[in-house]
Order: C-alpha cells, then structure tokens, then sequence
C-alpha cells in the first residue's frame, strides 16, 4: 500500500479541485493506496470524501503570465514567506503525525515553495502545470528551473500550450483532465 499525499492550494471548488478529485478516484479506485489531502479546509464539497488533513497557510509563488509579482504584488511576497515559516513547523508535525509519504503531489506548480518537505520526507515529488509560465530569463525563472530540475520527478501538464511553458520540458507529460460524466447526465 502507497501512502499518498495531494497538496491543494485552494478551498473554493473550481477546475483544479475538479481535476484533482477525479485524479483521486481513480487512484483510489482498487483502495490500494492510503491517500491523505492536505487542504485550507475541509469544506470543499467535492474533495470531502478523501482523508483532509486542514492547514490555511500553504505557501506559493506565482510566475504565471497573468499572474507574475510586479509593482504592489511584490508586498504579496510578505504574506507567502509568512506562510513558508509557518509551513515549515507544520513539515515537523506531519514528519511526527504520517511519518512518510511514497508520493507528494502539488496540485499546481504555484506551490514549489512547498518543496521545504524534502527535509523531511525522502518521496517522489511530481507536481501539476494549470497555467502558462513566464518564461523571461531572469533570477525567478532560474530559480524555479533549478528547484523543477532537482526536486520535482515529474511535472503534469493540462494541455500542449501549458506544457511548452514548462520549466523542464524533459520532465514534462501532458494529461488532459479526465472528468466522469456519468453524473452529469
């Protein structure tokens, strides 16, 4: 049995959260794997049926085209270090609580700085692409080329436009989102 843990970003219920529920299903289908959700919060409707283990600071890093720190957006950067520092003590307390993890599974590339639980947990790190990267050759490129280069074992791409925005186009598959919809008609 594989121990999992999925890393959600988000609390409100959209594509990503969507997309991520029907990865869990159907990894969890044959009920190998002991799967565990680390969430802001327990409240998503369609994520409540897998094991959620809450915390509201997990921190991230935007380099999106729409999305990248510029002018006022960089004072953003003092609530994410807020929250890496907190993450940090929480990485103590699911090291005591789980012990380890096979797999650590970010649900979107925003989440590198999630990356801090390689001092404590020796997995697989793989981690989803949802949006158009910056790819200006600058200090933050770099640094996330460096991080995805060593640390990330795979990165999964929603589309081909997303997937040649990537940081490691070696380490980059491309899977469509697979919706079920038996349940929507």
């Amino acid at each position: 049995m594989k121990k999992l843990l999925f890393i959600n970003h988000s609390s409100s219920t959209g594509g990503a959260q969507r997309s991520l529920y029907e990865y869990l299903k159907l990894i969890n289908e044959d009920k190998k794997n002991e799967i565990f959700l680390l969430s802001p919060s327990s409240d998503n409707e369609l994520l409540k049926e897998f094991r959620t283990i809450n915390f509201r600071f997990i921190p991230q890093f935007y380099n999106g085209i729409k999305s990248y720190y510029r002018g006022f957006r960089w004072f953003l950067l003092i609530r994410e270090t807020t929250y890496l520092f907190l993450f940090l003590f929480f990485c103590i307390y699911l090291k005591f609580a789980y012990k380890k993890f096979d797999l650590i599974y970010f649900n979107d590339i925003t989440l590198l700085p999630c990356l801090i639980l390689k001092f404590f947990f020796k997995s697989r790190y793989v981690s989803a692409l949802r949006s158009k990267q910056r790819l200006k050759k600058n200090f933050i490129y770099s640094f996330l080329k460096k991080l995805c280069d060593k640390y990330l074992f795979k990165i999964i791409s929603i589309d081909n436009d997303i997937f040649n925005s990537s940081y490691c186009l070696n380490k980059t598959i491309i899977c469509r989102n697979i919706f079920n919809f038996e349940n929507i008609y």
